[in-house]
């Protein structure tokens, strides 16, 4: 009887290990989708003050196409710190601290 609870408890540890690793692996995979979506935002940022800049140029100082272009990148990054900001950690974890 004693060697069927020391095999169950070796597999318990097994199990467990795994699960860690597995958590930790996931988490890593997580962080990095975190940052891929900030370093997107600050290149559409970079984009916006570079058409900001072509659009007031006295050329194409007016020009709808490029005022809808602005338009359209300000709400595109609008929406992508939003959804930055629902997978944040640290937003999640200043919403527990609020609680």
């Amino acid at each position: 009887m004693a060697y069927l609870w020391f095999l169950l408890f070796i597999l318990s540890l097994a199990g467990n290990g795994i699960l860690i690793w597995y958590v930790r692996k996931l988490l890593g995979q997580f962080n990095d989708g975190i940052e891929n979506v900030s370093n997107l935002q600050e290149k559409i940022d970079e984009y916006l003050i570079h058409l900001q800049t072509v659009s007031n140029m006295e050329t194409y100082y007016g020009d709808t196409t490029i005022e809808n272009l602005l338009k359209h990148t300000t709400d595109l990054i609008l929406s992508m710190k939003e959804t930055g900001n629902k997978f944040s950690i640290s937003s999640i974890e200043g919403t527990e601290n609020e609680s």
